[in-house]
């Protein structure tokens, strides 16, 4: 596993707002990924501040996602091990509406 030197994006919020440019290159990047993830067919399941790390690089703060433990395939293969029925898994303050009820997630 790599060692990250920095913070969760929930330990920067505490330190106040951010400016908005610095916000709009975050929110960038996380979109970036989740795209990326998105076209290999992999749903997160799980994104909040905390999941969120930020690190320093010779190219300015890079946003990067943790915690891929609940994450799956948006269109699983027949054999392939699957969340059992009725269960819910997430973060309740964080989770989308279809995510609460059991629907089918995107």
């Amino acid at each position: 596993m790599e060692r990250g030197e920095g913070q969760t994006r929930e330990a920067a919020r505490r330190e106040g707002p951010r400016a908005p440019a610095r916000a709009a290159a975050l929110l960038s990047q996380l979109a970036e990924g989740l795209g990326a993830i998105h076209e290999r067919g992999i749903v997160h399941r799980d994104l909040k501040p905390e999941n969120v790390f930020l690190t320093r690089t010779s190219k300015g703060e890079q946003a990067r996602l943790l915690d891929f433990g609940i994450a799956r395939l948006a269109q699983p293969s027949a054999d392939a091990p699957t969340t059992q029925l009725g269960v819910v898994l997430g973060t309740p303050e964080y989770m989308s509406p279809e995510q609460v009820a059991g629907g089918v997630l995107d």
